[in-house]
């Protein structure tokens, strides 16, 4: 049915979004949409991915907007602010990207990938104090984690 073939459509488009394969991936959740008229967080996160690495940042924003816009959910809007900030980061709008970061960990105190994100973009603009608050954060809800301990790691030598 046009349900089943637009999640299979959409879970296929993250896959060629993960492997570079930006074209494809633009295709097929295209063509989702004609199946799906709203399209869910999922959705909106990979369409605004690929967007972005096809260098069309000003459109996945717009997608982004419009999501957080109609979202309901305290945590899903958490969720497509901290993707809008990842979009911001990828054109260089660090001061963009820092705010939706704080917005989103404003709604969700425990949202660890905003707060690892957030570490991040505090490192790139040199605030490397800040930053390595921000991952000790990270990793304290989510200390398996081994990337946020590598993060940790290439703050503390800017320091």
């Amino acid at each position: 049915d046009d349900s089943r073939r637009a999640s299979l459509l959409a879970l296929r488009a993250w896959v060629y979004s993960y492997l570079g394969r930006v074209q494809e991936g633009l295709r097929d959740i295209e063509e989702q949409r004609k199946l799906r008229a709203r399209m869910g967080l999922f959705e909106t996160k990979v369409y605004s991915t690929l967007l972005s690495k096809a260098g069309r940042h000003a459109e996945a924003i717009t997608v982004l907007n419009e999501a957080i816009d109609n979202e309901q959910s305290d945590t899903a809007k958490a969720t497509v602010l901290a993707a809008r900030a990842s979009i911001f980061s990828r054109s260089m709008n660090h001061d963009a990207a820092l705010r939706d970061l704080e917005q989103a960990i404003t709604i969700d105190p425990n949202f660890t990938a905003a707060w690892q994100e957030y570490g991040n973009e505090l490192d790139y603009v040199g605030r490397h104090e800040e930053a390595l608050v921000a991952i000790d954060k990270a990793i304290a809800f989510d200390p398996d984690l081994g990337v946020r301990h590598h993060f940790r790691a290439w703050t503390l030598t800017a320091l």
